[in-house]
Order: structure tokens, then C-alpha cells, then sequence
């Protein structure tokens, strides 16, 4: 497992392109295996969780899932408990001059200043002050605490949230009214979801934006009205 971690790098967008209903899944397959036959997900490549990249894709969780049973079976990729799925192992066949060409390129050097949005710089992440926070807080927590509760998020959060919100931006909330979520992808389309619930029949968005963001706001109900910066 230790050295499969090491090995692990993070995978490159994939792009199955539009498919009908109830072909996603192989459109997805395709985009795997072509990625994997050329060179683009090396060995070791660690995939994104089935979750993760069914919002990003928006699809269904379990088209993804079903495409990456369907390719570890077939031996692309290797799943383990604990390690995630990762693309395996295997040989390039000899007669294929692409494939050996494309493995024969040279690594691309490391960027100095990588300015695609939505990558932080994940260098400055407090690691010790995280590590200290939960070995303060969580051996005093509830065991409940680690189950399925509030879909809303943790009350005790969600104070907490209420309580900075009110002190360093003026903002005066009730825990009640606050919803934790997953990331900004659930904030979109729970946000879009609820306006077209109560209404809402189109939301203006910028443009140009991430087609992915457009996609979530469409599959939640309402249509869109593109808006220049």
C-alpha cells in the first residue's frame, strides 16, 4: 500500500463527451480506456472517487461505479479497500507504435506557478495545527457523532459557523438556517434546486464559466441565461 501511495498521482480530466441516456457509462468506459492505452493515466494513477467524479461528469454515482467494476474486471484498473482505484499494471504490447511513443515522451518539468483555478495551494494547509485541533476534540466526541445524522451538517458546527459569521462578517444567523455541504458542486445544485422549487425558471450565470457548473444548474431545473463578467 505504501508504495502504491507513492506511485499515486492525481488524474487528468476526463472528458467522455455527451452521450444519450443510458450510455454514460459507456462513453466513461471509453474515455478510460483511451486514456489508459495512451499513456495519459499512467500506472498507479490514482482515480477519483466515484462520488467526486460523478459530480464533476454529472452523472449518476452509480454509472461510475459500474464503469470502474467493469474495468477492473477487464484489468485496467485495480481497486483495493483503503487504497482507492488506482489504473494497474499493464504490459504495452509491442506492436503498437503509439502507445511507445507516447510512454517514450519525457516527463513534462514541474510548473513554478500553477494558475488553474479551482487548485489551491495546498502547501500552505495548516497540517499541525489540524492534527493538534483533532487530537484535542475528538477523543471527547460522541460516538453518534460519526454516524449519519442532520443532513444539515453537525448542530455543533453549525453554531460554530453562526457564531463567526456574526463576529468577523456581520452576519447575524441562526444555526438552523445553515447547511453544510459536501463542496461547492452540492452548494450549486442544492442552491439551483431550490430556486427552481420555488419558481425560478432560469439563473444568469457568468460567461464563459466551467461547463460543468452550467450542466449542474440544468439537471437541478432551471435554465440558463448567460451573463458577461
Amino acid at each position: 500500500m505504501g508504495q502504491c501511495a507513492r506511485r499515486s498521482r492525481p488524474a487528468p480530466r476526463l472528458r467522455p463527451g455527451r452521450t444519450r441516456p443510458g450510455r454514460s457509462r459507456a462513453g466513461l468506459e471509453r474515455a478510460l480506456r483511451a486514456a489508459v492505452r495512451e499513456g495519459r493515466l499512467a500506472p498507479g494513477t490514482r482515480l477519483p472517487p466515484t462520488r467526486v467524479l460523478a459530480g464533476e461528469l454529472g452523472v449518476a454515482r452509480g454509472t461510475v461505479t459500474a464503469a470502474y467494476d467493469q474495468l477492473v474486471a477487464e484489468g485496467y484498473l485495480s481497486a483495493r479497500r483503503g487504497a482507492g482505484t488506482v489504473i494497474a499494471d499493464m504490459p504495452v504490447p509491442s506492436g503498437n507504435r503509439a502507445e511507445r511513443r507516447t510512454r517514450a515522451v519525457p516527463p513534462v518539468p514541474p510548473v513554478r506557478h500553477d494558475l488553474m483555478p479551482g487548485r489551491p495551494d495546498v502547501s500552505a494547509f495548516p497540517v499541525q495545527a489540524w492534527l493538534r485541533a483533532a487530537r484535542t476534540v475528538l477523543p471527547r466526541v460522541e460516538t453518534a457523532a460519526f454516524a449519519i445524522g442532520d443532513p444539515r451538517g453537525r448542530p455543533e458546527l453549525r453554531s460554530a459557523l453562526a457564531e463567526y459569521l456574526g463576529r468577523t462578517r456581520g452576519v447575524i444567523t441562526d444555526p438552523d438556517r445553515i447547511v453544510i455541504t459536501s463542496g461547492f458542486m452540492q452548494a450549486l445544485r442544492l442552491i439551483a434546486r431550490v430556486l427552481h422549487d420555488r419558481g425560478c425558471a432560469a439563473i444568469a450565470m457568468e460567461d464563459p464559466c466551467l461547463p460543468i457548473h452550467r450542466e449542474v444548474v440544468c439537471r437541478a431545473g432551471p435554465g440558463i441565461v448567460p451573463r458577461s463578467a
